[in-house]
Order: C-alpha cells, then sequence, then structure tokens
C-alpha cells in the first residue's frame, strides 16, 4: 500500500480504531475505562476557533472537567464558561494566570453570593432578566453583565401571541427593557441558550434571524450575542462531533445581520462529545428505553448512558468479542453533569497526542 493510500485509509477510520494498538494496551486497566483522545479534541476546538464569525469559544467546564481536557482548552487560547463558583476555584488553581475576561460566569443558581464573588473576580456574569428586576447587588454596577434570555427564549415562538395577545418577540423585548435601562452600559450584550435542556442542533432560520436583528437594536454600539449549551452548532451525526462548515456558515448568517455583534459560542457537550469513548467488556452494556445500560462490578453495579444529550452512541468491537467501544463518550465522563452514579468509580485514562501542531488561533 502506498503513502497516499495509506493516508486515504486512515482518514476515513474513526480515531479509536487508528489508535487501536494503545487502547489495547489499556486492557489490563479497570473496566468500565473513558478514554479521551487529545487529537480530537484539539481538532475540533481548533476548527471551533478558526471560524471567522465567533470572536471568542467557551468550553463549558461541567461537560467534562478532566485536567488534561482544560489544560488543552487553555493551552489553544480558548475560553471557559462555569456554572458555579467551584468551577472557577478549579481552572484558577490550575492556570493561576488565566486573564479574567476568558471566562464567562452562567450560575445555574442564580443568588446573589455567587453574583457578587464573580464580579468581585472581575468576570462577565450572565444573568436573567427576571433577577435583574428584583435587584442586583451593587458590586455588579459597572461591571459587565450580559442578560441571560433562558425561560423566555423560544425562537420557534417568534410569531405566536400569548393569552394578551402580545407575540412573543414583544414579550422578551420587554423583559430586556427595563434591566438595560437601569443598568445601562453595565449591559453588554445577550447571552441565548435554549430553555430545553438537550443542545439546540437546528440551523438558525428567518425567525431567529429576526429576532436577534431586534434584540441588535436595543444596542447603540457593538454588543455581544453569546450562544450557550450548543445553540448555533450543526452535528455531524455520522461522527458524532461538530460539522464545522454548516455551523460556520450558521454563524456567518448572523454575523451578516448583525455586524455589530461579537459573536460568543459555547458548543455544549458537542466540543468534547467525539474525543471520547467507553472501553468496556462484551456483554456488559445493553440498550434500554433510557439510552444504554452499562454493567459493572463496581458498586452501584449499573448506569444508564442518557439519550438526553441527542449525542448518538454506536457500541462496536475493538477486539474480537472480548472488548467493546462506545462511541461518542467525551460529555458522559464521571466528572461530567451527563455522568452518572458511577461517576465516583469509573476510572479515566487521557490519550495524549502523537503531534499537535503548536498554532493558536
Amino acid at each position: 500500500m502506498g503513502m497516499v493510500e495509506e493516508i486515504a485509509m486512515m482518514s476515513s477510520q474513526k480515531w479509536w480504531q487508528v489508535r487501536r494498538a494503545e487502547l489495547l494496551d489499556l486492557k489490563r486497566e479497570r473496566f468500565p475505562l473513558y478514554v479521551y483522545n487529545e487529537e480530537t479534541l484539539n481538532d475540533t476546538l481548533f476548527d471551533l476557533l478558526a471560524v471567522d464569525a465567533v470572536e471568542k469559544v467557551f468550553y463549558p467546564v461541567r461537560v467534562n472537567p478532566h485536567p488534561g481536557i482544560l489544560n488543552r482548552v487553555h493551552s489553544l487560547g480558548a475560553c471557559f464558561r462555569c456554572a458555579a463558583l467551584s468551577d472557577v476555584e478549579r481552572l484558577l488553581t490550575a492556570f493561576p494566570q488565566l486573564s479574567r475576561a476568558r471566562i464567562l460566569f452562567v450560575p445555574e443558581d442564580q443568588s446573589p453570593g455567587g453574583w457578587e464573588a464573580a464580579a468581585a473576580r472581575g468576570l462577565t456574569v450572565a444573568l436573567e432578566p427576571a433577577f435583574v428586576r428584583k435587584g442586583v447587588p451593587d458590586v455588579l454596577r459597572g461591571k459587565e453583565i450580559l442578560l441571560w434570555l433562558k425561560k423566555g427564549f423560544r425562537p420557534h415562538a417568534v410569531g405566536e401571541m400569548d393569552s394578551r395577545g402580545q407575540k412573543a418577540l414583544e414579550i422578551d423585548m420587554e423583559n430586556l427593557a427595563e434591566p438595560m435601562r437601569r443598568f445601562g452600559q453595565s449591559i453588554k450584550g445577550i447571552h441565548l441558550s435554549m430553555h430545553d435542556e438537550r443542545p439546540a442542533f437546528r440551523k438558525f432560520e428567518d425567525g431567529l434571524l429576526s429576532y436577534l436583528v431586534e434584540i441588535g437594536s436595543r444596542f447603540e454600539d457593538r454588543f455581544i450575542l453569546s450562544f450557550g449549551n450548543g445553540l448555533g452548532v450543526i452535528p455531524d451525526w455520522d461522527q458524532g462531533g461538530i460539522d464545522i462548515g454548516a455551523t460556520a456558515a450558521n454563524l456567518d448568517a448572523v454575523k451578516e445581520i448583525c455586524p455589530r455583534a461579537e459573536i460568543w459560542l459555547d458548543p455544549g457537550p458537542w466540543a468534547v462529545s467525539r474525543a471520547g469513548i467507553l472501553l468496556i467488556e462484551a456483554g456488559k452494556v445493553h440498550e434500554n428505553e433510557d439510552g444504554l445500560l452499562v454493567e459493572t462490578d463496581q458498586r452501584p453495579g449499573r448506569f444508564t448512558i442518557s439519550k438526553t444529550t441527542g449525542i448518538p452512541h454506536e457500541v462496536v468491537p475493538l477486539f474480537e468479542e472480548e472488548l467493546l467501544v462506545v462511541t461518542n463518550m467525551g460529555a458522559h465522563g464521571p466528572r461530567s453533569r451527563y455522568g452518572s452514579s458511577i461517576s465516583d468509580f469509573a476510572p479515566e485514562h487521557y490519550l495524549k497526542a502523537r503531534s499537535i501542531c503548536p498554532v493558536k488561533i
């Protein structure tokens, strides 16, 4: 086989097929075993950082905070989205010189204590308009705030009327008006994420683009348009990762109609999904209505790989009939928000890259 043919064959293979020999060397490890491939993670992040329309890419720490993954994100110059102060502490312990401009704080717990601590550290904070209307600590005045449209953000309902005859778009604009009036220049932009916890895969269509134009009209100058939890990301269903070309086109369309917008992108679990697999012994994984049921010798004895992320998984043999691979498991590791009750017991292995081009975007 010539070099050209060999390269073509390798490019058509999954990463775990290319690195099969190294994975087989792990047979002495305890199973099930999560394995993360640095090369695949690097490729995904590098491609996202190269999208022209995107100013910053934010890796969601809670999707999988494995130290090797966080280090690769940091090394490439990408940013981090934190859901709790513990996420922030984890980052600043690992990277003491990390610029605060590379952290976006989108708190799961919208309590004033979290806001105050994040603002005191100089972080950009995303807050729901309802909480801002109730009163925000003075410490946030003069800080960078994004208004987080989560519960009211229903782009598919832009043309719908509520019981009072108001359109969904008008209601959302009303929700923005008071916080923007109260905090003025502290409001730097909008953070959008779907009400549904599953990532949004849908291409931006006319209704949402009109919605974004209306949001942009509320700002006199340049503003931040932050897409969270995979909003705007188009999946590559065959590979279980991100279709970079389609995603770039999706975001280019936003930039074209909102030229003053500085686009921030949090790709959600898709940032790392394709980079991870679960190695497991044959006969230990079964499909059920909730997803994949995995059996283990560790307590509590079994756990389920949920379907709720929307990420597809395959179960394929790695070595004859002895060892199986569950694909696209990068966002389901034991430390992940999508993890399971086995999280304290399942071992992990970070497969270092054989070589990485030392280029930053």
